[in-house]
């Protein structure tokens, strides 16, 4: 019996939440802009490359102690 209104609220809470985030982060309702290091492709694959090399040296490390 109770189920199906924590059911309700739960899908209520999550319509209102993604609503108000849409508002906020993307409609920019306060201003503001989007930071260049989301918009610019060259700074995720430059991002993307160190990530690679630091797990590269994690697995040549691991390798190395056994």
């Amino acid at each position: 019996m109770g189920g199906k209104y924590i059911i309700a609220s739960l899908a209520g809470t999550f319509a209102i939440a993604y609503a108000v985030d849409h508002l906020i982060a993307d409609k920019k309702i306060f201003g503001g802009t989007t930071p260049k290091t989301v918009s610019s492709k060259e700074w995720w694959e430059e991002t993307d490359q160190k990530f690679i090399v630091k797990q590269v040296y994690r697995q040549k490390v691991s390798e190395a102690k056994q």
